[in-house]
């Protein structure tokens, strides 16, 4: 019944939400600082052929099986995907590199106090709201504003995953690449952030077309540029707490920028109703950008002996 549902989905959104944090754990003891941000971004394609492959293989074992198998199936899969993570996840590699000092272990709310996270965090919670409003409000948008049928749809936002993933690869190779020419940490990863963010102006064009083509290209190069945000936004705070506090940094990342995602949600369809999308649209361009602001004077225009690292 729905009641059930309901509680095995938010089951399940708990159970998620230790994926991004034990992923960018992992990839930070697995890899040597220079390769970072391209192995967080090659789990993005990967994780793809999952998203595009999952309704075809949910339809099949529901129409051969029925549809409590579809839940069942996954399910099982999950538990000995964690096993082999569990059994493998053992003796990383060193590279050669010397061993740094072992940062103290802090909590959460230890965390919040370090002043050194709070320009990230703010970024966060500023560019995080319009993000969840894509993923959220574009399907609605394209159906009530371009009249674009069910059918339609499918056949259309699966550019939008495609593009966030290769943003992903694109986004860490990028960072790697400055990285191994030379540019200091911090500067390797805010700067392909400062250049996403001039994407953000491009949300004006999508309420004001009547192109269903226009409109997912728009917001596939929207999604380029918040999968890039997400994905060195959460090396970045790794990079700056350090490997005992990976999980816990990135965990509390996500969490400021979650809770101020869900408050603008809450209004969003309040504000679709009495103003339509193009308010939303035109507010959610300017986040990003002014996100932007807040990691460069806090990080990038910083020297690097005086810089918030």
């Amino acid at each position: 019944n729905f009641e059930e549902m309901f509680l095995c989905r938010v089951l399940l959104g708990a159970a998620e939400a230790g994926i991004i944090p034990a992923s960018i754990l992992f990839v930070y003891t697995w890899f040597p600082e220079n390769r970072r941000a391209t192995a967080a971004g090659i789990k993005s394609p990967i994780a793809l052929v999952g998203t595009m492959s999952t309704p075809l293989l949910v339809a099949l074992m529901t129409e051969h099986f029925g549809w409590r198998t579809a839940f069942v199936i996954p399910g099982v899969v999950g538990l000995f995907v964690a096993a082999g993570w569990w059994l493998l996840d053992k003796n990383p590699p060193g590279y050669g590199t010397p061993k740094k000092a072992v940062a103290a272990r802090v909590s959460a709310f230890g965390l919040l106090r370090q002043r050194k996270i709070w320009p990230l965090l703010a970024a966060r919670i500023l560019s995080d709201p319009f993000w969840f409003f894509l993923l959220y409000w574009h399907a609605p948008f394209l159906r009530e504003n371009l009249g674009v049928s069910l059918g339609e749809l499918g056949r259309w936002v699966w550019i939008l995953p495609l593009g966030g993933a290769l943003a992903n690869l694109g986004a860490g190779l990028f960072s790697d690449r400055l990285l191994a020419r030379g540019l200091p940490l911090f500067k390797a990863r805010i700067l392909p952030l400062l250049i996403a963010a001039g994407i953000a102006p491009l949300a004006w064009l999508i309420p004001n077309t009547d192109s269903i083509k226009v409109a997912v290209l728009a917001l596939a190069v929207l999604y380029v540029m918040c999968n890039a945000w997400t994905l060195l936004t959460n090396l970045f705070i790794a990079d700056i707490v350090g490997r005992e506090n990976v999980a816990t940094g990135v965990a509390v990342l996500s969490a400021m920028g979650g809770a101020t995602s869900a408050a603008f949600n809450l209004i969003a369809g309040w504000l679709v109703t009495h103003a339509g999308y193009t308010p939303l649209f035109i507010a959610g361009s300017l986040l990003h950008p002014l996100a932007a602001i807040v990691l460069w004077r806090a990080y990038y225009r910083q020297r690097e002996s005086t810089a918030a690292l």
